[in-house]
């Protein structure tokens, strides 16, 4: 049986880099004899609405059909919502997270996130840290005191993570503290290079 444009789209989908996308599309569409805007759709049904792979890798449903039903049960697009979704944007910058970070946490595009925050008179995590005037000492004091957590918390926390029904939260909570730690390991490695 031939493969449809759909399940060649899909396969493409899964190996999408984190940088140089355009390039990477142009060249995933002519690789599998599709339009890069196919591609671009299949990354989006695997990102937002991964229930929905399945059936079009078999087959089952177009990228059309797919996009339809993620449209339907996708994101709330209601002034109520989106204002919701500036205020997160706010909160979660506040909090000290980095566009990337904040677009996994809202299932938003990271360019939406500068845009939030353009709109929002405030400046992003990343661009403060690009900033003339950031004082490098400064923010890794910053750093290394919220990096601390009394034991006490920490044990307590263990102790009671039963009580959480969530199992996407805490997924997102696991990939959240992967990337800071191994941003911190980063950190200390760089500043114990500098030292030696």
């Amino acid at each position: 049986m031939t493969e449809t444009k759909a399940q060649r789209s899909m396969r493409a989908s899964m190996d999408v880099p984190e940088k140089d996308r355009g390039v990477f599309y142009k060249c995933a569409a002519e690789r599998e004899g599709v339009s890069a805007a196919s591609i671009k759709a299949a990354t989006s049904i695997r990102r937002y609405a991964p229930e929905l792979v399945g059936p079009v890798e078999r087959g089952e449903l177009s990228l059309r059909e797919a996009l339809a039903r993620m449209g339907s049960v996708g994101l709330d697009t209601s002034p109520a919502a989106i204002q919701r979704r500036y205020e997160d944007v706010r909160r979660l910058t506040e909090q000290g997270l980095r566009n990337e970070s904040i677009a996994k946490q809202l299932g938003i595009a990271v360019s939406t996130v500068r845009r939030f925050s353009t709109d929002l008179g405030i400046q992003s995590v990343n661009r403060r840290y690009q900033s003339r005037t950031f004082d490098v000492s400064t923010a890794i004091d910053g750093l290394v005191m919220a990096a601390i957590v009394p034991t006490a918390i920490v044990d307590l926390l263990d102790e009671r993570y039963g009580e959480i029904a969530d199992d996407a939260q805490a997924a997102r909570w696991i990939e959240s503290l992967d990337e800071s730690i191994e941003a911190l390991t980063r950190l200390a490695r760089s500043i114990e290079t500098r030292g030696s």
